[in-house]
């Protein structure tokens, strides 16, 4: 864990949800110099926090609510800081708990440099992270329902089945005909369904990461690609 050294003559503390903020400023001793809750709008916070501009840093718990207010503070010239949501609730966790707390720890956290750091994703990228993560989303519901068609083969006792089988997408239409019950080939079917839609929607998003990739970085990419079993698969 690494915590941020932060050498200010304001601590700004901020808890953030996905309309409001509560804020808290204090000083280096602790003293509370401004608390109130407002809404997620940077205008009505710079006006607020103005009489203690340029010497104030800003903290906030990383949620995926911040990157207009860590966008906006850097346009302005503002010391932002993100914090690791799990090491904050470690460190200053207790039963009573609500947002005018939550930011006046948060700021007390910054004043003692105890405040763990998390990473501010670079904004360039940063749509094409949450793209991945979209992917990695997809990916799994079609991975689940892989692993689903395969256990009602296993529940019947037909073992021959296996992962190969159901990710060829040139033979997998013949599954269900091996299952006697109507019903059986009716939930296979649908699977299958769900599988080929969800084959249509990662396609575009694979080739998009694809492209970011090389923009990038392209030789961390074609690195990567030389790990054994990391690569572009084809169904």
């Amino acid at each position: 864990m690494h915590y941020a050294q932060i050498n200010s003559r304001y601590y700004c503390g901020i808890d953030l949800h996905s309309r409001t903020m509560y804020v808290c400023v204090m000083d280096p001793s602790g003293h509370v110099l401004f608390h109130r809750n407002m809404k997620n709008d940077f205008a009505i916070f710079k006006q607020h926090v103005k009489s203690f501009l340029p010497d104030l840093a800003v903290g906030v718990e990383s949620s995926g609510y911040y990157y207009w207010l860590a966008d906006a503070c850097r346009e302005a010239g503002i010391d932002f800081h993100l914090g690791h949501a799990l090491y904050i609730k470690a460190i200053h966790g207790s039963k009573t708990k609500n947002d005018r707390i939550d930011s006046r720890k948060i700021a007390h956290l910054m004043r003692s440099n105890l405040f763990p750091m998390a990473y501010p994703y670079p904004k360039e990228m940063r749509a094409t992270r949450d793209l991945l993560r979209r992917r990695h989303h997809y990916v799994w519901q079609r991975a689940a329902a892989y692993s689903h068609i395969q256990t009602i083969f296993v529940q019947h006792g037909l073992l021959d089945i296996n992962g190969k089988q159901v990710k060829d997408g040139r033979s997998r239409r013949s599954l269900a005909k091996q299952l006697d019950h109507p019903d059986l080939q009716l939930i296979v079917s649908a699977d299958l369904d769900y599988i080929e839609a969800l084959d249509e929607i990662i396609a575009p998003l694979e080739t998009q990461i694809r492209r970011q990739a090389r923009h990038h970085d392209r030789s961390a990419y074609e690195l990567l690609l030389t790990i054994p079993g990391v690569g572009i698969s084809w169904r």
